[in-house]
This record gives structure tokens, sequence and C-alpha cells, in this order.
């Protein structure tokens, strides 16, 4: 219970800290928000930007020391506490608005406001709990586990997508650094919170208070945000930057402001920053907007508006560029492993190389850009997401937005939808999983929301067809309680103390959509060997290790001419060149890798452990052998 209250009471100061310096930072930059709220919500976003870019240079510095980064954030939150007090919010003022505002709602927003804070609860509970995300043990968390044990932010070669830009998980750091594990998930928990609070401030310009409750509670019941708010990939957070840069931008397109366009560009550049590549969409999309609405709103020139736009997209090229900078210092390739062919493929060969990319591409990406693929992809996204390796969106938006024929939509929500337009088209085709369309679908609920307060209001279908309509909508927010439910009441149950961590993990991580099998060898082998070993595992999910480890795949990978992989002096010596200590693998050769050269080093990897490697562990599930020296 203690570790709880400290993570949460961390991850409190982390937010204080970054609202603190980005208040600052608006107000010498003479940028003030229409309302003291949104005015929060855009100083958290720049500031939560800026920490994370404070661990990126310390990690860059060989910083990552504990009693280094302890200083830094007690540095972090003294500047933001002085900012706070230098932009007069330091008093307890802004409580008591929210509290007379909430003192001033009708009953039924009060309920929408309990049933938001029930499942921001629950799904706090679950942020709390062990981290069980598959990605997260393979690389996002399992990248920065080895970063801290090496204290620097370094090249690790077996991963294949740790030198993606990766901000968010920079802001993950402090409390992975100061704190557990679970800080990295309440830190999306965190962002996800303040991104549903952004499209409530925004909905509430457009509709009662209760609509604008409800457009939110159809966004926080999208199934891919329920388990995204107990995890700790970095979805919900860039969702938070790319929202603020949208609604930025709508403060430009009303106020004319071009300081406001500067705000806009910087927090999609934080987008890009904190996805892989495919998160550049986002600084695209806002680069054509800005191009298109300068030219027809505020009727520029068309060199003028492309200008402005152009500006804007190469300064959110600029937000990004340290993580393509370091990229490039320690692969010779700034999109590591991406355009490999064009600019070069550190420790691949080529033909291993182009083996990987045929099977990301048919695996990750898919076959969605068919004329079929393209005009089902709405009903696809909301009724199969699995086509799309997704989760649920639900029909509610899919049912409402063709009442926009009929409906007339304010000025704001039309700019909403153009901007929807521009991110969808650009976020289909570089990579349409719904996570990565966070922002997108919050805007889209803003919309339905709106559509829905209408339809409830005029006479254009009959009394009790307006009453089952709404109706469904509060069956469907019951349904996402439950799925609420089904996916974190276990996660938060071991947060309250009704199962422990370890007995929680051991279960969890075996069941089918986990298949990990090795938790529990991981923690003997934690116990069992020296402190200083460095390991050649075979799993991917290398996370729950206390020691420094590369993939097995790495050898294959580096290999030009795969039949030497049967060479037991060859393999041996390439196992000694990465310092490996001890080799994990099952009992028998799994075949598990589509990289054919991967297959027969498994094989070879099996003939030394036992005949010429001692096998220092052996159970149902693994087999780890001690390197020795050279066979001859």
């Amino acid at each position: 219970m203690m570790t709880h209250i400290w993570d949460l009471a961390l991850i409190i100061a982390l937010f204080f800290s970054a609202s603190g310096c980005g208040m600052w930072i608006l107000v010498r930059g003479r940028l003030k928000a229409p309302g003291r709220f949104q005015q929060f919500l855009f100083a958290c976003g720049v500031g939560l930007g800026l920490i994370g870019y404070v661990a990126f240079a310390l990690g860059m510095l060989a910083l990552y020391q504990h009693p280094v980064m302890t200083v830094s954030f007690l540095v972090l939150l003294l500047l933001g506490i002085r900012g706070w007090k230098y932009c007069g919010y330091f008093n307890f003022a802004i409580l008591r608005e929210c509290w007379m505002i909430i003192n001033r709602i009708s009953w039924p927003a009060k309920i929408i406001i309990a049933y938001l804070m029930l499942v921001a609860g629950v799904n706090l509970l679950a942020a709390l709990a062990p981290v069980v995300g598959v990605d997260e043990l393979i690389y996002r968390l399992a990248a920065a586990k080895l970063y801290l044990l090496n204290e620097r932010l370094l090249y690790i070669p077996s991963m294949a997508f740790h030198q993606q830009p990766q901000h968010v998980q920079m802001i993950q750091m402090w409390g992975l650094i100061l704190g557990s594990e679970s800080t990295t998930q309440l830190v999306q928990w965190g962002m996800g919170v303040l991104l549903l609070l952004s499209l409530v401030e925004l909905a509430r310009h457009e509709m009662p208070p209760t609509w604008a409750l409800i457009s939110g509670a159809i966004f926080y019941t999208y199934s891919d945000v329920i388990v995204l708010s107990g995890r700790a990939s970095p979805d919900l957070a860039n969702g938070f930057f790319m929202a603020l840069a949208v609604i930025a931008w709508l403060q430009w397109l009303e106020s004319g402001s071009l300081r406001w366009l500067f705000l806009a560009g910087v927090l999609a550049g934080l987008f890009a920053a904190g996805a892989r590549l495919p998160g550049a969409y986002g600084a695209i999309s806002l680069t054509l907007l800005i191009f298109w609405y300068g030219w027809r709103h505020f009727r520029w020139k068309l060199t003028k508006a492309a200008a402005y736009g152009i500006a804007v997209g190469l300064l959110s090229f600029l937000v990004v560029l340290p993580w393509y900078a370091r990229t490039y210092l320690q692969t010779g390739n700034p999109v590591w492993p991406f355009l490999g062919n064009l600019l070069g493929v550190r420790d691949w060969t080529i033909d291993a190389y182009d083996l990987f990319t045929a099977n990301y591409s048919h695996q990750e990406i898919g076959h969605w850009m068919s004329l079929g693929r393209i005009l089902t992809a709405p009903w696809d996204l909301t009724i199969r997401p699995e086509l799309f390796h997704s989760g649920m969106v639900g029909p509610i938006v899919l049912a409402t937005l063709p009442l926009s024929f009929l409906i007339r939509l304010p000025r704001r929500l039309r700019w909403l939808l153009g901007s929807c337009g521009a991110l969808v088209i650009l976020w289909y085709v570089s990579y349409p999983r719904l996570r990565a369309f966070i922002p997108g679908v919050a805007f889209l609920s803003i919309v339905a929301g709106y559509l829905l307060w209408k339809l409830w209001l005029k006479d254009l279908l009959p009394r009790w067809t307006r009453v089952t309509v709404i109706a469904f909508t509060f069956i469907w927010l019951l349904v996402g309680l439950g799925t609420t439910m089904r996916f974190h009441l276990r996660a938060a149950s071991v947060t309250l103390g009704f199962q422990s961590d370890i007995h929680y993990l051991k279960q969890r991580l075996t069941e089918p959509d986990m298949g990990f099998y090795w938790f529990e060898d991981y923690q003997v082998l934690n116990e069992i060997l020296p402190e200083d070993s460095r390991l050649l595992i075979y799993d991917t999910r290398g996370y729950h290790l206390n020691f420094d480890y590369d993939y097995y795949s790495l050898v294959a990978r580096r290999t030009p001419d795969s039949t030497r992989l049967l060479d037991l002096d060859f393999v041996t010596k390439r196992v000694h060149e990465l310092g490996t200590d001890y080799v994990l693998l099952w009992p028998e050769p799994q075949h598990g890798d589509e990289i054919s050269a991967s297959n027969l080093l498994e094989h070879t990897l099996h003939t030394l452990c036992g005949s010429h490697w001692p096998i220092i562990y052996h159970t149902e599930t693994m087999i780890a052998c001690q390197v020795t020296s050279e066979t001859s």
C-alpha cells in the first residue's frame, strides 16, 4: 500500500511540476486561452513535453543515476511551484471555481460525472497493478529498464523498434527511476484523464454540460481507451498532445493569432515524438489544414498559406528531430530500422532485413489499401476491428454521423470535422490502428454528442424514436462500464490486496492472449545468476530479467551466410563477441522465428547446450546454459 501511495504522490508531483513549467512558458509566450481551465490543460501539455526532453537529455549524457535524477526532479518541482506562483494560479481559487460549477450543474450531469469517476477509478486501480502489456514487456518498458541498467540511452541492436521516437517513455522514465513500474501506467492514466477533460472542456462551449459530459463518456468507454488507461503504452498520452494541437489550431482560426499556430506545431511535434514514424501523420495533417484554412478562411494567397503550413510542419519536425539525431548517431540511419536499403541496416544483412520488412509489412500493416477494404473500413473498424488488430469503437459515432447531413453543425464543429477528415486519410494510409487515431475518435465523439443533443431537441423523428436512440446511448455507456470491469477488475483486485503481485503475474502472463511462460523462470534466474551477467534469450519479453541481454536472433541477422550458423565454432565465437554469459532456450527447438537463419541458429544453440556448455537450470519451460570457452 505504501508503494501505491508513493507512486501516486510522485505522479501528482510530476504533473504539478509540468503544469507549472508549462504555465510559465505560455505566459512568456503571451498565449492565453479563453478560460483558466483550458489554459491549465495547455500548460500540462507543454510542461510534459519539456520534462520529457529533460529526461532525454540526461539519458544522452549518461546521467541516469538515481541521485542525479532525484535532484533534477526536485529542480523541476521547484520550477513548477515558481510557475504556478508567477502566473497567479498558486491558490485554491481554481478548486473553489470547479466546486461551484459542479454545484450549479443539473443532476443528470452529476450522474455522468459519477459514472466517469467510477470508470476512471477502476482504470486507476488497474494502472497501479503490475505491468503486463505485451509491447511493454518486449521493448517499451524493457528498453527503459536496459537504459537504467546502463545509466544512459544506449543502442540495443536486437530490439528492432526501440530506436523510434519514444518521448512518452521519457516522461515515464521519471517514475520508473524514482518509483515503481506502476508509475509508467499512472502516467498514461493521468494523461488519458487530461484528454477526457480537454474534450469535455471543448464540448461544453457547443452544448449543455450534460451532453458535453456524455460526449466525453462516449469516448472514455471505447475499448482501446479503457485498456490503454491501465497500460504503459503511449497512445493515450500521444492522443492528448495531438488533441491539444488541434484545439490550438482552432484558437488560431478564431483569434487569428499566429502564436497559436506555433503552439499547435510544437504539440503536433510532441505527438510525432511519442510514437513510431507513422505518428508524423499528425504534423502533416496540421500542415495541410493550415494551408487550406489559411487560404479559405483568412483569404491568404496560396503562397502565403503554403509558407505558413510548411513553417509549422518544419517546427513539428524540429521538435522530433532530437530523436532522429540520436538514432543517426547510434546507427547511421536516422529512421532505423526503416529505409534500410537506402540509409543503411546496421546489424542486419540485406537478406535478413528484406525478410524482416516483408514479414513486418504482412503482419503489422496488412492489405488495407484495396478498394474493398477502404469502402468497408468504417464498418470494420466499428464492428469487426480484429481485421485491423484494433479495439472496438462502438456503433454510436458510425450511427450518428449521417445526421450531420440533416442537422447543421456550428462553425467550430465543422472545423473539427475538417480536421478529422485530414487526420483520418493520412492515418489510414500510414498505420490504421484505432489506438493511433485516439485524437480523431475523440473529436468525433464530440460531434456525436452534439448530434444526439440536437436529435433530442428537434422534431426530426417521433418522440419514441428519439427516446429509443438516447436509451441505446446510455445502454452503450453501461456496456462500457462492463467492459471496464472485464478488462481491469482482476488487476484492480491486485492493487486492493486481494491477490499478490507474483501470483497475479504467474496466472496472467500464461493466459492465451499473453502466452508468456518464462516469468517464474526469470524470478529464479534473478536470484541465482551473478548481478553482472549478460544473457542471450530466445523469448523477446525480457522485461522481468534484472540483467543485460540480447535476443538470439541478433546473431542470425548479422550472418550473411546462414549455413555458417550450423558451425559450432562459428556460433560460439559470435556468442562470445556479444559478451554472453548465459543462453536461455526452450527445452526443445520451437522454430518460432520466421527468419529461417534464426531457426538454424536455434538448433546449434541446443546442440551446444549440454554437450559443450553446462546446463545450470532446467525446467519444463526453459534451459539455461553457461557459456564457456570456445569449442575446438
